[in-house]
């Protein structure tokens, strides 16, 4: 479906493609935040590192699992 297929999905397409350049024009830039963007980048290293001391424990603490479980 192109503008010149005389259907209404280029008009269609014009349109929204007009919203999209007014609300672009709406839009402020800045320098990005960095320090925020390295200090959420710590905190889910930290999440990754807390999840994957802790599932061992967990994992043995509620029955395990594999072949060593399925024995009575």
């Amino acid at each position: 479906m192109t503008n010149t297929d005389g259907n209404e999905h280029g008009m269609a397409q014009d349109r929204i493609a007009l919203l999209l350049a007014d609300a672009a024009q709406e839009i402020e830039t800045g320098p990005a935040p960095v320090a925020a963007v390295v200090r959420g980048g710590r905190r889910r290293r930290a999440r990754r590192w807390a999840a994957t001391a802790v599932a061992p424990r967990w994992w043995r603490g509620h029955g395990g699992g594999g072949a060593g479980a399925a024995r009575p």
